[in-house]
């Protein structure tokens, strides 16, 4: 159940942060209807990775590892200066942020990593790479 107290917390997070901010930044969820708009938009991903084990005896934590994966796309031939202040601000959502989920589960956030992928389809792509460890205690 972690993974999805995960989802809807990072998803309600961005959601509301990247909203205040950036009102008319459409985002798009993971498999959910999005039609893409001409103008700066954005994609957010979770990605869960390796898992294993942290602690032995009767209660044991296990760890998960992974990323928040944003793309940041602008119009092509805008320049990347829009690009950057949406992706260093994306960064800063999580930067260094602990959080307990729903079911228990403790989220840690590390610092954000950003990758320019360059001009694709019609728009300059910047992606926003947030690591995150996941601990669920088991009993």
């Amino acid at each position: 159940m972690s993974l999805e107290a995960q989802r809807v917390w990072v998803e309600t997070l961005f959601k509301n942060q990247i909203g205040a901010q950036y009102p008319a930044v459409p985002i798009k969820f993971e498999n959910a209807h999005f039609i893409q708009p001409e103008t700066p938009w954005v994609a957010l991903f979770i990605l869960d990775g390796s898992a294993f084990q942290t602690e032995l005896g009767v209660q044991t934590v296990d760890r998960h590892t992974g990323l928040v994966h944003v793309d940041v796309l602008v119009p092509q031939h805008t320049g990347t200066s829009r690009a950057n202040t949406i992706a260093e601000f994306v960064g800063n959502v999580f930067r260094r942020q602990t959080a307990t989920m729903s079911d228990g589960a403790v989220v840690r956030f590390r610092v954000p990593s950003m990758t320019k992928l360059g001009e694709q389809s019609g728009f300059y792509r910047l992606v926003c790479r947030i690591p995150y460890i996941r601990d669920e205690v088991r009993r």
